[in-house]
């Protein structure tokens, strides 16, 4: 049968600024995970304040899309949103692709910098199931992704910060 979902309500204007910042008090690098949508969510601010009040504080944006024609054209309007103008925004590229489309292909169609390729992770799925952790083996395409990306956000995080 159909599966019944509770409204999704954002927090209040002001709420995630606030965690925001007291998150980065007590760490070098604070990952948000923001749904597409909310970039487009409508409030007296406008449409995408709620993002913006996230977004603002970023050192770095990374949109994820995979690698194909439609989620690169999903990312193209997303990219177009007020929410991301003048932002660090670079992509996260997901494979493989069905079409042959490359990491660095769907980054130059989005016109920014790719920040890391995450392959297909064939134990991702039993990994789940079984309840342990993705990316747990150090071969593992997430894991490589990841550590790539976060070593790339540690460094933006102390070039802000004034560090190194």
């Amino acid at each position: 049968g159909a599966t019944m979902r509770a409204p999704v309500a954002a927090p209040a204007l002001g709420v995630a600024g606030s965690v925001l910042e007291a998150a980065s008090r007590d760490a070098d690098v604070v990952i948000v995970d923001l749904p597409r949508w909310y970039c487009l969510l409508p409030t007296a601010e406008g449409e995408g304040a709620q993002a913006i009040e996230v977004l603002s504080r970023s050192t770095q944006v990374a949109v994820v899309a995979s690698a194909d024609v439609r989620s690169a054209l999903a990312a193209r309007r997303l990219l177009r949103t007020t929410a991301l103008q003048r932002l660090p925004v670079g992509v996260v590229v997901r494979g493989p692709s069905p079409g042959g489309l490359t990491a660095e292909d769907v980054a130059a169609a989005l016109g920014i910098p790719l920040l890391a390729y995450v392959g297909v992770d064939r134990s991702l799925d039993r990994l789940l199931e079984e309840g342990l952790a993705p990316a747990s083996g150090r071969r593992s395409p997430l894991q490589q992704a990841a550590r790539a990306l976060l070593a790339l956000l540690a460094d933006r995080s102390a070039e802000v910060r004034g560090v190194g």
